[in-house]
């Protein structure tokens, strides 16, 4: 079984919506799902907002999480190379030893991490 990493900076952000903090049911529920497996691509874009372009094969993708420097960075270590595990709205990308998680919205969903003012 592949080791999970889930990096949240201390008191960032505390919220478990999609596109905020990963729970741990579906980040590890993602990695048995044999009925739909991940799909490989890469990080084609982020913007600061939050929005990410995922490229699968040809199939473009737009989706949001909350932190999108340090996921641009951690995929970089990768040349961008992601896994999408769609039905659990959960993003991968490889580090030593398993993979940092990261959950996903839609850009639609896209809420504030709590306590913070939108700007």
């Amino acid at each position: 079984m592949q080791r999970i990493q889930l990096l949240t900076p201390p008191g960032l952000c505390g919220s478990y919506r999609t596109g905020h903090d990963p729970h741990w049911i579906p980040a590890l529920r993602s990695t048995s799902d044999t009925t739909e497996p991940g799909r490989a691509g890469t990080l084609a874009d982020v913007h600061d907002d939050g929005t990410l372009i995922l490229d699968l094969d040809g199939e473009v993708l737009q989706l949001w999480n909350h932190q999108p420097g340090l996921l641009a960075v951690l995929a970089a270590r990768n040349d961008n190379a992601i896994t999408l595990h769609r039905r659990w709205r959960i993003l991968r990308t490889a580090s030593d030893g398993g993979a940092y998680v990261f959950s996903l919205a839609t850009v639609g969903e896209a809420m504030p991490c709590p306590g913070l003012v939108p700007a």
